[in-house]
């Protein structure tokens, strides 16, 4: 299993894309730049599941709303 760790957004807040090439996986703490993250798990052909988050915050949950339409996936 690989974690892939992004920096996104002004705050620099870590996301992270856990899973392997062709297997569904998870994203956690998606604050910001949906693209970037769209990106990272193209390229690594992952295919997510769902979105975990750790808190609330506004930098953890920037992009939660871009990924879950483009993925049809839920928040925990």
């Amino acid at each position: 299993m690989k974690i892939h760790k992004i920096q996104v957004g002004m705050l620099g807040t870590n996301c992270y894309i856990i899973g392997d090439t062709g297997e569904e996986g998870v994203i956690i703490d998606p604050g910001a730049n949906a693209e970037i993250i769209k990106k990272v798990i193209k390229s690594e052909g992952i295919i997510p599941k769902e979105i975990l988050l750790t808190h609330g915050h506004f930098d953890h949950i920037g992009a939660v709303r871009e990924l879950m339409e483009e993925y049809g996936i839920k928040v925990r």
